[in-house]
């Protein structure tokens, strides 16, 4: 059961409306009808809204959701969203639903408190594509041993979730005053504040496609990036002194790895939503002018990932790299019109967690045994071909492009790069193969009759997050496209379930061949060698880990 919230009266929200010049999307609109429709259709904008009737997603008459200490008891009355907590001991108390998070994937909902406009998170949060309530930390990557923490929307998610957000602080600890300039990502994230604009059109807004590459990126990297911030209290009185167009490393300098729950041993970024970390780091950027508009469009794009028109697939790289077009099957030594050609899925593979599956890193780099074995991430080749171990990856790299030889332990040179990475892998190696033994490049390139076996074992995991990947990641096998599993079920419930569905699998799988099978720790018919099995799962890597998304 969830730790329930310090239960609090209603109060005021957070205010849209500030000084700095700022005058809101709905003056761009007068004259930028066209920039604003095309806007308005992207989860920019929606991704803070205020709770009504046309943004919640979630249903809220009759629900019941359990905690510690009671029951949540969720309705609607009217134009407002309550949240009634009945206890176990006490009187029934009433809060009112204030902000929405998210409008694509998940939706989280805060909730008002009597310290200002402070808001805290309901501990439940809606799955947008399943319909369902669920525990707000089991939509996160995170160690259940830890105190699940509720973060205060107005110091945390306004720097990324609202337009040029002050906490401000009140007359009292903890107490705020919050104020944005719009809620969600709004014109003047992006351009700038606009009131000298309005008055004299002759003054130009600050557009991000006519920036220097790196000025250019930094606009969308105040977001997507993990900076540092040098002055707390300013930052809680004011809000980010950055604005588009200017050095976002004078104001917010870059972090640079060192922590776990956001980065790789080697730097590259792990977690979503901090993309310009890794591209900053790359040699496209850093020796060309590759920049997020290289790939990306806020106005022309579809809302879902905003790939520009005309940059699909391996568009935005040919347009340096021309010269590898009528090449490209010799390059990269697959049929070009195969998932093994996409540049992306070579030099951009799918190494970043977050929002419950795997997305695509963003720093650009080439496949490389050695800094798999230095990192635990795997490589783009052995994502593809979970069946094969790194030698086979290694052996390949140095026949076809001279890689040099890297020295690895047996089980490194005989065991499928999947299997340990799913079996001795920390958490977020786990989550990032059961996705991939769900992605269909993957299941094609490495057969997908021994899947099933270990993403059975995959939702008995420990962490919430990989279990959901595992059960997600296990449908795409037709026989058990329906099998009936709840991934935040109680524990002896978990473990009935992975019994049913393990013994549905056997019931219905076919053979492994033989020299795949040993390379996956199988026997021909499928079944598992139990003890190198065990070897592995006695020796995974159990550290802590709380993703930082």
């Amino acid at each position: 059961m969830l730790p329930l919230l310090a239960l609090l009266c209603a109060a005021d929200l957070p205010t849209e409306g500030r000084d700095g010049g700022y005058v809101s999307s709905r003056t761009c609109r007068e004259c930028h009808a066209s920039q604003y429709d095309s806007w308005h259709r992207t989860y920019h904008r929606t991704m803070t809204q205020y709770a009504t009737p046309a943004t919640v997603l979630a249903p809220f008459d009759g629900i019941r959701l359990p905690v510690a200490e009671g029951v949540l008891q969720l309705q609607r009355r009217g134009d407002d969203f309550l949240v009634r907590a009945q206890l176990k001991k006490g009187a029934p108390v009433e809060r009112r639903i204030g902000l929405l998070t998210g409008s694509h994937h998940m939706q989280a909902y805060w909730m008002t408190t009597p310290k200002g406009n402070a808001l805290e998170m309901l501990p439940y949060m809606f799955l947008i594509e399943d319909r369902r309530w669920v525990p707000a930390r089991d939509t996160f990557l995170a160690d259940p041993k830890l105190p699940w923490t509720f973060t205060a929307w107005n110091d945390h998610c306004l720097q990324c979730h609202a337009t040029a957000g002050q906490p401000r602080p009140g007359p009292a600890k903890d107490h705020r005053q919050t104020r944005v300039a719009e809620m969600g990502i709004a014109c003047e994230a992006c351009h700038g504040p606009g009131e000298r604009h309005g008055a004299d059109p002759d003054i130009p807004m600050v557009d991000p496609r006519n920036l220097p590459p790196r000025e250019s990126s930094e606009v969308c990297g105040q977001c997507h990036g993990i900076s540092l911030i040098p002055d707390w209290d300013h930052f809680l009185r004011d809000g980010f002194s950055y604005r588009p167009g200017a050095s976002l490393a004078k104001t917010n300098p870059l972090a640079v790895s060192g922590d776990p729950n956001r980065f790789w041993p080697d730097g590259m970024v792990r977690v979503s939503g901090r993309e310009w970390n890794g591209m900053v780091r790359s040699p496209c950027h850093q020796r060309g002018k590759l920049t997020c508009l290289s790939c990306h469009s806020m106005h022309e794009s579809d809302p879902d990932d905003m790939i520009a028109p005309k940059k699909a697939d391996d568009e935005s790289c040919f347009s340096c790299h021309a010269p590898m077009r009528p090449r490209l099957a010799e390059h990269t030594h697959h049929e070009a019109a195969s998932p093994g050609s996409r540049c992306g899925n070579c030099h951009m593979p799918h190494t970043t967690y977050g929002l419950l599956k795997a997305i695509r890193s963003h720093q650009i780099d080439s496949p490389s045994v050695a800094t798999t074995l230095a990192t635990g991430r795997l490589n783009a080749c052995n994502l593809c071909h979970l069946d094969r171990p790194l030698a086979w990856t290694a052996d390949h790299l140095t026949r076809w492009y001279g890689t040099p030889a890297v020295k690895m332990p047996d089980e490194e040179r005989t065991v499928a790069a999947g299997v340990l990475s799913l079996l001795r892998g920390d958490a977020g190696q786990r989550a990032l193969t059961a996705w991939h033994l769900g992605w269909a490049p993957a299941r094609k390139a490495a057969g997908a009759e021994w899947m099933p076996t270990f993403l059975a074992m995959a939702l008995g995991d420990t962490y919430a997050a990989v279990r959901y990947i595992a059960q997600r990641s296990l449908r795409a096998t037709p026989e058990l496209a329906r099998v009936e599993y709840d991934y935040v079920a109680a524990p002896d419930r978990l473990e009935r379930s992975v019994d049913r569905i393990t013994a549905q699998w056997v019931r219905v799988r076919g053979p492994v061949a033989p020299d795949r099978a040993a390379r996956l720790l199988m026997r021909p018919n499928g079944s598992l060698l139990g003890e190198r099995v065990r070897d592995l799962l006695q020796r995974r890597d159990e550290r802590s880990l709380d993703l930082k998304e």
